[in-house]
């Protein structure tokens, strides 16, 4: 199985396989994962509207969910604005656990590995720190975004 594949499975599965809510938090978590940890980069990112993007991940969640290994549901959130929920679907689940009793297995661990690192600390706190912390620390894939004014003007930056 393919690392594009394979990354955003690996993605979904870590951490008790809890969701990651929104497209943007997705995008910053994969991004994180292969600038931070030992995870190979996978997918190439460019500069967007709200920082560092891949049109490849995009592609392959797309891919995923019409092949029915993930679910993308729609949620509005407190705002009024409708956020992607992201979680692995029960074929999803079965193509991991074949993962795991094949040869793919140790790749696949040890891919899932480095993604929890990644997943445990920046999943669940707000998306505007997330960014913040991406803004601050990678400041070359935010150079097109429409997002500097306002972050600059929350709190702790």
């Amino acid at each position: 199985m393919t690392q594009e594949i394979l990354l955003p499975l690996a993605m979904l599965y870590a951490n008790g396989k809890e969701s990651v809510e929104g497209a943007t938090r997705f995008q910053k978590l994969v991004f994180l994962s292969q600038k931070e940890t030992d995870v190979e980069k996978t997918f190439m990112y460019r500069s967007d509207d709200f920082g560092p993007f891949s049109k490849e991940l995009h592609a392959a969640l797309e891919e995923l969910e019409n092949r029915g290994i993930i679910d993308r549901t729609i949620r509005t959130n407190r705002s009024g604005k409708e956020t992607y929920i992201y979680t692995l679907t029960g074929f999803g689940e079965r193509i991991i656990e074949q993962i795991q009793e094949n040869n793919d297995a140790e790749e696949f661990e040890d891919l899932l590995e480095q993604v929890e690192k990644t997943k445990s600390e920046y999943n669940n706190i707000p998306l505007d720190r997330l960014l913040q912390y991406v803004y601050s620390n990678h400041r070359n894939y935010t150079n097109n975004s429409k997002l500097d004014n306002i972050l600059e003007k929350l709190p702790g930056s």
